[in-house]
């Protein structure tokens, strides 16, 4: 992959329940850490606070590998 196609794969930005299903969460479980800001970064699209909210591929990727816990044992 290129770094021009590389690039557009990380710009994706994905609906809250598209977001929900690729990390395997419920949407509210997804909107509940977005709001406690405990869960991967977003974009806020638009310039009203209410704006449509999305997630890039990348970032959801780079919050899942920051959970990852190693056991102890």
């Amino acid at each position: 992959m290129d770094r021009t196609t590389s690039q557009r794969a990380s710009l994706r930005l994905l609906t809250t329940n598209e977001a929900a299903d690729t990390l395997a969460l419920s949407r509210r479980t997804l909107e509940t850490y977005r709001l406690r800001g405990t869960g991967p970064a977003f974009v806020r699209t638009g310039k009203s606070p209410r704006g449509a909210v999305r997630y890039r591929e990348a970032d959801l990727i780079e919050w899942t590998e920051a959970q990852l816990v190693v056991s102890a044992r």
